[in-house]
């Protein structure tokens, strides 16, 4: 999508840490919305001072699109992300 948040330029390259987030995501819950053939619809994860959605986009194989959200778009249950 044209409108569609862009990855940070210095993650782009770097898609074993970024898959190894979306685990460690999943794996302490920080997940919402429904599942979809065993995948959870968001994802939330905390790097630093950044805080990323990941938003299932093939139920098929897993695909996460990932980006950053401001603290004001981090739901409520996720606001003590760690």
């Amino acid at each position: 999508r044209s409108d569609a948040t862009r990855c940070p330029p210095d993650l782009e390259a770097d898609q074993e840490n970024l898959t190894t987030w979306l685990r460690q995501a999943i794996r302490v819950g920080n997940i919402g919305g429904l599942m979809e053939a065993g995948f959870p619809r968001y994802v939330w994860y905390r790097d630093g001072h950044r805080v990323f959605e990941g938003r299932l986009t093939n139920q098929i194989k897993g695909e996460y699109k990932g980006y950053p959200i401001t603290s004001d778009e981090v739901p409520t249950e996720f606001q003590e992300l760690g």
